[in-house]
């Protein structure tokens, strides 16, 4: 993920430490149980002091909101740049989907034993409100965004549970299929 910069404003000073903190948050829980990762060890291991956190976050469950929001703004600058002209249903940001988030398996694997995929969700939900919906949407698109938006999770959720086995292009062969009907 590509890192913000310390200097500037404190707008951008209190960005960087929000990425810095979910970064180390995200790190530790590599090694261990979210419920055995302290405060203490976040601030320490993202070098801020428990301010920065209390003043950025409420919970350990926030900075994972803020990570996953991370992502999907990182996801949406790099399907961009390699697909301008292709659709959210489109095969090839499908599959560059499953591939940019296979990437991150290890986070979505202990978000999944610690029993917060709604964390997964709320960023599938950021993503598609914030990129897909659009202010003039009706309440027809946003119900069926929600909808396409549920059944990612549960199909990368279920990917996940299966190892990964079966290759990215076969998921999204998958996905394409019924998302053009």
């Amino acid at each position: 993920m590509e890192k913000a910069t310390p200097g500037g404003s404190s707008s951008q000073v209190n960005q960087f430490a929000k990425q810095c903190l979910a970064e180390a948050l995200v790190r530790l829980m590599e090694e261990r149980e979210l419920d055995d990762i302290s405060v203490t060890d976040i601030c320490k291991a993202a070098g801020f002091s428990r301010m920065a956190y209390y003043r950025n976050f409420q919970s350990k469950r926030d900075i994972l909101r803020q990570y996953m929001r991370l992502l999907a703004d990182e996801f949406r600058r790099e399907a961009l740049e390699k697909y301008p002209n292709h659709s959210s249903r489109s095969y090839e940001i499908i599959l560059f989907g499953l591939e940019y988030f296979q990437n991150y398996r290890m986070f979505a694997e202990r978000l999944i034993q610690a029993n917060l995929t709604s964390i997964l969700q709320d960023g599938m939900n950021y993503y598609f409100e914030t990129y897909l919906a659009g202010s003039e949407s009706g309440l027809d698109r946003h119900y069926a965004m929600y909808y396409y938006s549920g059944a990612l999770v549960n199909v990368y959720t279920f990917w996940i549970a299966r190892g990964m086995s079966e290759p990215p292009e076969y998921v999204a062969e998958i996905i394409h299929g019924i998302v053009k009907k």
